[in-house]
């Protein structure tokens, strides 16, 4: 309102301090350069560009911080960003040169209060008012664009389905189930007893908190000789086996025993932490190098004969998927499915993850369409008030992970992936977990422990 008003450019004459700083620069007159006029009036048009561009961009994508594009941030020493930083740097070096070099030829918000001050008694359209109007239709229309999308793709039935929602639920693994359907489902009773049967049927065979299941049947067979095994264990071990490649043995299924001596296994809670010597112990006999997937044969090997095996970090992203398979199997066409918290959608639907420092406001909303969706995170208690971050065990160290996160969510096209790839990422750096999910075609969200979020893919 000052330079509206008033017609003068306070703040950049008398209070910006990387103004000031520019202005001492140039006192040194021997070291100025001309630059010629041509080459003036062309750097004379960069702030106005800077400004119309993050004003798209303050459009686009509202959560960008446009502060680091300008220098003022530098001056922060402590906390500056390095984008800020690194241009307060190289301004003031060109200051040396070219007097005031950023405030003529960079700074958008001086070039925001010059056309205030400029235009404030202007009666006349000139071409810094048409681009100033072209800029608010693209953003009227953008905004307009992406709110009308959003209320198509809301919790809401499409044009193929009619305004009914059936719910379905119950309990498996240990947790709550559910199903929503959009549309009307002909046999409710008969569709509810299908889906639990096969999350029965899942948990029976492959988890290893079920003492008769294969799974726990594997464990027990203390020998290195070829264990014959279903195609459906085997598959899932030998995806296993490429995470674990991935991500240099960050994720690993062998690590189960470990994981059950800190008291988040089938033995249950444990009064005290593991001795050194007792998780040095279990480390020789953990390992996925050390079990061997012969999937000709269908068989599994182990070539260390304690080695045990613990599907939990991807077996309820997979039950989603076998669930999908039963209702698109009874013609249903759009559903979503949540099984302890891992989700799968078939059409569209607005999910949200919740903030970790902020339960009831949500850190992200995203529109889950044809995909999974899981999360793994280290910010809530578990029932007996233990914290949850001892439940992910480094498999290198034998102890709870010391994880940069507290929080990673994964979409992928599969249940089995969302789910497995979230606990593997987590595991990992940010800028190293989003740099693998980009070669695997994954879409990731990263809380860490200062609050600061990461996302590559739909969650950007």
């Amino acid at each position: 309102f000052i330079p509206w008003g008033t017609k003068q450019q306070i703040y950049c004459h008398q209070l910006c301090p990387h103004g000031a700083a520019q202005e001492w620069l140039g006192r040194f007159r021997r070291w100025h350069l001309h630059l010629p006029s041509r080459v003036s009036r062309g750097l004379g048009l960069l702030p106005g560009t800077v400004l119309a561009g993050a004003f798209l961009l303050a459009v686009v994508s509202p959560r960008f911080d446009l502060a680091i594009i300008e220098p003022f941030d530098g001056w922060i020493l402590k906390t500056g960003a390095a984008a800020s930083f690194t241009i307060a740097i190289v301004s003031l070096a060109a200051a040396i040169f070219v007097p005031q070099a950023y405030c003529r030829y960079g700074c958008p918000s001086g070039a925001l209060l010059k056309f205030v001050r400029s235009h404030s008694n202007g009666e006349r359209l000139g071409f810094a008012e048409c681009a100033a109007a072209g800029l608010l239709v693209v953003a009227a229309l953008h905004v307009h664009w992406t709110a009308t999308a959003d209320s198509r793709a809301d919790d809401l039935p499409s044009s193929s389905a009619s305004d009914r929602v059936t719910s379905l639920s119950g309990e498996a693994f240990g947790t709550a189930w559910s199903v929503k359907i959009r549309g009307d489902v002909t046999d409710r009773s008969g569709l509810h007893d299908a889906l639990a049967a096969e999350l029965e049927r899942i948990e029976s065979r492959l988890s290893h908190w079920r003492t008769t299941s294969e799974t726990s049947q594997f464990n027990a067979s203390a020998t290195t000789l070829e264990w014959e095994s279903s195609q459906e264990l085997i598959d899932l071990i030998a995806f296993t086996q490429t995470l674990s490649s991935a991500t240099d043995g960050a994720y690993d299924i062998t690590a189960g025993p470990l994981v059950d001596a800190w008291g988040y296994g089938p033995s249950g809670p444990k009064t005290v932490d593991p001795t050194d010597e007792e998780i040095q112990r279990l480390l020789l006999a953990t390992g996925w190098r050390h079990l061997q997937v012969h999937r000709d044969f269908l068989s599994l090997q182990k070539e260390v004969p304690e080695l045990q095996i613990d599907l939990g970090s991807l077996l309820q992203g997979y039950a989603t998927d076998r669930l999908a398979e039963i209702l698109a199997a009874a013609c249903c066409e759009e559903f979503l499915i949540d099984v302890g918290g891992e989700l799968h959608a078939r059409g569209a639907w607005k999910v949200a993850i919740e903030g970790p420092a902020t339960p009831d406001q949500a850190v992200r909303t995203v529109i889950l369409k044809d995909a999974a969706l899981a999360t793994t995170g280290t910010y809530r208690p578990t029932s007996d008030g233990r914290p949850e971050t001892r439940h992910i065990i480094d498999p290198k160290t034998g102890r709870p992970v010391e994880s940069p996160n507290v929080l990673c969510a994964v979409i992928a096209p599969t249940g089995r992936d969302a789910d497995a790839w979230a606990t593997a990422l987590f595991t990992l750096t940010p800028a190293n977990a989003l740099a693998l999910a980009k070669r695997q075609g994954l879409s990731v969200l990263l809380v860490d422990r200062t609050g600061s979020v990461s996302a590559c893919g739909e969650w950007e």
